[in-house]
């Protein structure tokens, strides 16, 4: 057995660990660290020995609820990004949809073109540049003056009536173009058409969708609304401790 007696007591002053040490074979804690002065900053004491985060609980709780919390960010993550994507999709579809049929349209230039039709309803445009451009262009003023009245079609009958246009409807995909007036073709054929207009470069008769193109835009809207309230919910719901 050993003969050695207890360690000698700290020192109660200073912090020098020279001045003392415990007998061999016998552990002692380091000394407190002295009293820390006015603006003196004084370390805290290290841990004791096999000290780890784990022994207090903390990590232990914050596993447990860790991975729900990263599975709900997860999933508001992907809702943002896979609603964002889509509703981008729907608007470009929209326009894309709205191009073709333009794209598709009979058309000829001023101021007489003979134009292919088939029976149905359809809208006369003038195309030409600058003709939806309403803040101050030339074009664009006298384009306004353009009317129904100014436009003559002739089918393989004869004349066909041509009807005034409603409201207003322009485009600018591709084509620029403005409406000016309605017409129905009963057979299908080569028809000339004459439009007596001061301005303009083309004559164009189709069906622009401008309700279908509205109604891709509300659902890319809609969509996207609803994508950013649903991820932003998830996301908030899953930072909470």
């Amino acid at each position: 057995m050993s003969d050695l007696g207890p360690p000698p007591p700290p020192p109660t002053s200073g912090y020098d660990q020279g001045a003392w040490a415990p007998a061999p074979g016998q552990y002692a804690p380091p000394p407190p660290p002295p009293a820390a002065g006015a603006g003196q900053f004084v370390p805290p004491p290290p841990p004791p020995p096999g000290w780890t985060p784990q022994s207090i609980g903390y990590q232990t709780v914050r596993d447990r609820r860790s991975p729900a919390r990263t599975v709900v960010r997860a999933i508001g993550i992907l809702v943002l990004v896979v609603g964002i994507a889509a509703s981008v999709a729907v608007f470009v579809l929209g326009f894309v949809q709205s191009s073709r049929e333009i794209d598709a349209f009979a058309r000829g230039p001023l101021p007489e073109a003979k134009l292919d039709l088939e029976p149905g309803a359809f809208t006369i445009f003038l195309e030409g540049d600058g003709l939806t451009d309403e803040d101050g262009n030339e074009n664009c003023i006298r384009c306004s003056e353009a009317q129904a009245s100014d436009v003559t079609v002739t089918g393989p009958d004869g004349p066909v009536p041509v009807g005034g246009y409603g409201g207003t409807t322009t485009y600018d995909l591709g084509h620029e173009g403005v409406a000016i007036g309605t017409i129905t073709i009963e057979e299908a054929g080569s028809y000339e058409v004459r439009v007596d207009a001061t301005v303009g470069r083309d004559v164009a008769i189709g069906n622009y969708g401008i309700a279908e193109l509205f109604t891709y835009v509300g659902i890319g809207l809609g969509g996207l609304f609803a994508t950013l309230l649903v991820g932003i919910v998830l996301i908030r719901l899953g930072r909470r401790s």
